[in-house]
């Protein structure tokens, strides 16, 4: 995804296009649950394996699109922000 992302961003920067990604983790919906698992059986797993100990709520999720948005954030181009709780740093 970063690479489409900075070459695509390239490409239309002078079109003055600013294109960036949002990469999500593990969030609050169906999408997050293994089959037959339960939102505490989720929990517990997560609490093991993601440095913040939870799921993003989808409104985390939201807020982080919502800030590449503004033109307070003209200058952001071409980035992948990662919205995981610390599971890739």
């Amino acid at each position: 995804m970063s690479t489409l992302t900075r070459v695509a961003a390239l490409d239309h920067i002078k079109d003055t296009v600013r294109i960036n990604a949002v990469s999500p983790g593990a969030t609050d919906t169906g999408m997050s649950l293994r089959p037959g698992e339960t939102e505490a059986d989720r929990a517990a797993r997560l609490a093991t394996t993601v440095p913040i100990a939870r799921v993003a709520s989808t409104q985390e999720i939201v807020d982080a699109v919502l800030w590449l948005a503004p033109d307070e954030a003209a200058v952001v181009v071409g980035h992948d922000l990662v919205v995981d709780g610390g599971v890739t740093v």
